[in-house]
């Protein structure tokens, strides 16, 4: 109920930041767990999920998963990881541990380590999203429809965390994303919640 409540707020804020799943509910799933200390649902499932947030997307569990891509990344295109190359949620596999997890952390970064640049994001977000999806007629009038399935990809959130949020950088936020981040600890001793 917290997440949905959460969820509805922040698409309210960003409306079309439902085609970026892993950041609305990571973002969501983050207000979740600070008011209830614990991660107990899934958006899109059809049944109640226990034990989601008890370690199951802890800092090693999520190090673990980039350090495997990291080789993967290197092997294949000879480069280091970027934001580009992470698991993405989609519709129907809400419960895949990787790409729901680094949603989480990676909004949880997002909020802890640049909150002030969070609005201009969403709307940066929503504003690429009408932008990919605009068609503009021989006449010059402009129409906006989203085709079915569309999502916004990591490629164009990478491009658009650049401008919106200048001080951004994903070494930072996988640093974040995979130990026991002393920011985040600050943040979280500051706000009350854990």
């Amino acid at each position: 109920m917290i997440r949905g409540f959460a969820e509805a707020v922040v698409t309210g804020a960003a409306p079309h930041l439902a085609t970026l799943l892993p950041l609305q509910a990571g973002l969501s799933w983050n207000v979740e767990y600070d008011v209830t200390g614990e991660i107990l649902s899934m958006p899109n499932a059809d049944e109640f999920q226990f034990d989601i947030g008890r370690g199951a997307w802890s800092s090693s569990k999520i190090a673990a998963a980039l350090k495997k891509l990291e080789k993967e990344v290197k092997k294949e295109q000879s480069r280091e990881l970027a934001l580009r190359d992470l698991p993405y949620l989609a519709r129907g596999a809400t419960s895949a541990a990787d790409s729901a997890a680094i949603g989480w952390a990676l909004a949880r970064h997002l909020i802890r380590h640049h909150g002030e640049g969070l609005p201009r994001l969403l709307t940066a977000l929503s504003e690429e999203v009408i932008d990919q999806n605009t068609t503009i007629a021989g006449d010059g009038a402009m129409s906006f429809s989203l085709k079915p399935g569309y999502l916004l990809g990591w490629a164009e959130v990478e491009q658009v965390l650049q401008q919106a949020v200048p001080a951004f950088h994903f070494v930072d936020a996988e640093a974040c994303m995979t130990t026991s981040c002393v920011t985040c600890k600050a943040w979280a001793k500051e706000h009350g919640v854990r």
